[in-house]
């Protein structure tokens, strides 16, 4: 096996481990966005007291939820659900790690992805030097901190990161030609529009990390036109003939972005609202979900564009994204990446678009936390990789000072929030599970005063 391969698969083995061992608390919110809403419908009715304790986010409140429960359905009820049918006992530890490995899994999707389109992107060159990016690009993915860590918690962060993945998936790796019924459909356009609403039910933020790959989508189509038709007339497609061609596009992408949205709408009605379905499928039960219809994009959206609910959860400076908030993530990694970005804004505007503009869409708001940043570390990774044989990926790569800064850097932030932050915390929730009830009961007045809000259900 090649030395890089080496050394990457070392790295995945410790991403797993880190999965499981790391018991450090990012934020209260890995536990609140996903665990804490979906334990109380798997804790056993022997369990009752605990349940009822169970704290219910305000997120995920009446009258106006702010999360689709899609989200915790998927990273926490299904196995939970899983494990259910097995016979397994739902234990704290379960409860908590079961989540983390799943995502731990999921996580190897962005490898595939970041391998895959990076030897897209340099399918012209050498085998060896797209050999070479491909895997330094893995290596630095694998390397990092926020891959070790947050990617490996169930952040709705964290899924939003995975679904953009998928999309320069389908941008760069589907076949750009391909159409299905009879030349209607295109294939491309209809994922990336489906893929579009499970991102924005995730997080109402999507939006602003697809916009770029919306428009290279365009692009593409558009030079694909020009290009056929040049093949058969002798000047280029009329103005009008590409503005259709493009408003196609926009169409079929929006109906593939409102069926799926429909339907994520009525899976969140019936379960916020759930008298709606009483009485069976019928015409009376269609008009109680349109009348309790919940939009959780949209309930969230005008919540954080309101001040005043800003400021309940801390305001920020308006920089703090890019002079904080990205340097923690990224490191020296972001730090060059702008530095190229601002030097050579034309060698590969699409790479910069892809990290910038939801960068500068994030820092109108006031309210910044370096999570939120998190999918960029999908076309950082990429087309920082594109340069690996220049610039930064050598510098980390093969001189010395810069491995050194490089693991000196992840090695650090890695036992911090890793280990460190909040690192006595769950450790005490899961020992809970071994006192006795009287001690059970008066949790909550033990802990809340020097933590964050503690997790109910992995003392269960």
């Amino acid at each position: 096996m090649d030395g890089r391969l080496r050394v990457y698969a070392a790295l995945a083995a410790l991403r797993v481990a880190c999965s499981v061992l790391l018991l450090g608390m990012v934020h209260p919110d890995e536990f609140f966005q996903s665990q804490e809403v979906m334990a109380r419908h798997f804790l056993p009715e022997a369990e009752d007291a605990l349940r009822r304790q169970l704290h219910v986010p305000w997120e995920f409140q009446l009258p106006s939820p702010n999360r689709s429960i899609i989200f915790p359905a998927l990273v926490a009820g299904l196995p939970y659900k899983t494990l259910q049918l097995l016979g397994v006992k739902l234990t704290g530890w379960l409860l908590l790690v079961t989540p983390r490995v799943l995502l731990c899994l999921l996580s190897f999707t962005l490898d595939a992805v970041i391998f895959a389109v990076v030897g897209h992107l340099s399918r012209g060159q050498k085998l060896e030097i797209r050999r070479e990016k491909q895997e330094k690009a893995l290596l630095l993915l694998a390397s990092s901190w926020p891959t070790l860590v947050l990617l490996c918690r169930p952040f709705s962060n964290t899924c939003e990161t995975l679904v953009l993945a998928l999309c320069f998936a389908v941008l760069f790796l589907v076949n750009p030609h391909r159409r299905v019924l009879c030349g209607v459909l295109h294939v491309q356009t209809v994922l990336l529009g489906s893929l579009l609403a499970v991102g924005f039910f995730t997080r109402f933020t999507f939006p602003v990390f697809f916009f770029p790959l919306g428009v290279e989508l365009v692009r593409q189509q558009d030079a694909l036109l020009v290009h056929a038709a040049r093949k058969k007339e002798t000047v280029g497609p009329s103005v009008v003939r590409r503005l259709a061609a493009t408003l196609a596009v926009a169409v079929q992408g929006l109906v593939a972005f409102l069926i799926w949205s429909v339907g994520f709408i009525v899976v969140d009605t019936v379960y916020f609202h759930p008298e709606v379905v009483e009485g069976g499928w019928n015409r009376s039960m269609l008009q109680k979900i349109t009348g309790n219809a919940v939009i959780a994009p949209l309930n969230n959206l005008l919540y954080n564009v309101q001040y005043d609910n800003l400021e309940l959860h801390g305001v920020h400076p308006r920089l703090t994204h890019l002079t904080v908030n990205m340097p923690m993530l990224f490191g020296p990694m972001f730090l060059v990446f702008l530095v190229r970005f601002l030097r050579y804004p034309d060698r590969s505007f699409f790479g910069g678009a892809c990290v910038m503009f939801p960068l500068a869409c994030l820092s109108l708001a006031p309210h910044q936390e370096p999570r939120f940043l998190l999918p960029t570390i999908v076309p950082l990774h990429i087309f920082t990789a594109l340069h690996g044989r220049t610039g930064v990926v050598r510098f980390l790569t093969t001189y010395k000072l810069g491995l050194l800064l490089w693991i000196g850097f992840n090695v650090a932030l890695t036992l911090f929030f890793g280990i460190l932050h909040q690192g006595g915390v769950v450790p005490m929730l899961l020992s809970l599970a071994t006192i006795a009830s009287l001690v059970l009961a008066r949790r909550d007045s033990c802990l809340r005063r020097p933590t964050c809000l503690p997790a109910s259900y992995s003392s269960g």
